[in-house]
């Protein structure tokens, strides 16, 4: 996944639920915001892009 256009690709893995789609990277990013655009890659094959609505690190259950 890219968080911005030339800036670090980072692993992740994308879990879709409706009309939701959820990103959790493997490490974390700094600066990351809504608003912004995430694109998914396999290669350099665009697999699909979303505006991130909300971002921050996951409560444990």
């Amino acid at each position: 996944m890219q968080l911005r256009a030339h800036g670090e690709v980072y692993s992740c893995r994308a879990h879709v639920s409706g009309d939701t789609l959820r990103v959790e990277l493997d490490r974390p990013a700094t600066g990351v915001a809504a608003g912004q655009a995430a694109v998914l890659y396999d290669g350099d094959t665009v697999l699909g892009s979303a505006t991130i609505a909300s971002a921050g690190v996951p409560t444990a259950a």
